[in-house]
């Protein structure tokens, strides 16, 4: 009984070491793994941590915001109160104040109204005096045309003067009435325009195209 005793013992001895010595090798190849694992919890950790700080962050910065604002609001409703309080105190300041008076409408001086310019008397016309009429040669136009016949008939002949259609009587008319120049008996180019004229109606001098 004392040698199996010792026997079962030495069994039981070498199966715990034997297990102390298998769990000390797995605890040695587990650990890397276990490492590795923890390094990753506790990067999991770090980027929750992080995403909640942000997370913190944000609701800090929008409360910020939210705050601002409600103090502009809150200043510009003052200054609006101040400003109205002002705007009334100065219109109870110039209700208060007398009217200021105000100075009748002067009118304008009047001109004395001129007095009329006394009648002028109407002249009375005078009856115009009758007086000799005035020719330009000197002589009536009759005496005229009687003159220069005359003197044209040292010329020309009488019946070709007189005869209606002719050269010389066309002359003759165009000197009397149509000339320009309006020639006197005694003008000393009477006979030289006479003869001119003569030329140009004997050429048919109203059907020329040609001036040469």
């Amino acid at each position: 009984m004392g040698r199996m005793a010792l026997a079962l013992f030495g069994l039981f001895a070498i199966a715990v070491t034997a297990s102390s010595s298998n769990n000390e090798r797995s605890t040695e190849h587990d650990r890397p793994r276990r490492l590795r694992r923890e390094d990753q919890q506790q990067q999991q950790e770090q980027i929750a941590d992080g995403e909640s700080l942000s997370q913190q962050q944000k609701q800090q910065r929008e409360l910020f915001g939210t705050n601002l604002v409600a103090k502009w609001v809150k200043e510009a409703k003052e200054d609006l109160e101040e400003i109205q309080e002002m705007l009334t105190k100065a219109l109870d300041d110039d209700s208060s104040m007398p009217p200021i008076p105000v100075a009748p409408p002067t009118r304008a001086p009047t001109r004395p109204t001129p007095a009329p310019p006394p009648p002028t008397s109407v002249p009375v016309p005078l009856s115009p005096t009758t007086s000799a009429p005035t020719f330009t040669c000197g002589v009536s136009p009759e005496e005229r045309s009687r003159t220069i016949t005359s003197d044209l008939s040292t010329v020309s002949k009488e019946a070709d003067i007189e005869k209606a259609g002719s050269p010389q009587n066309m002359a003759l008319n165009w000197l009397l009435s149509e000339d320009g120049l309006y020639l006197c008996p005694d003008s000393p180019t009477l006979i030289q325009r006479y003869v001119a004229a003569v030329f140009y109606y004997s050429s048919i001098g109203d059907g020329w195209t040609q001036c040469s």
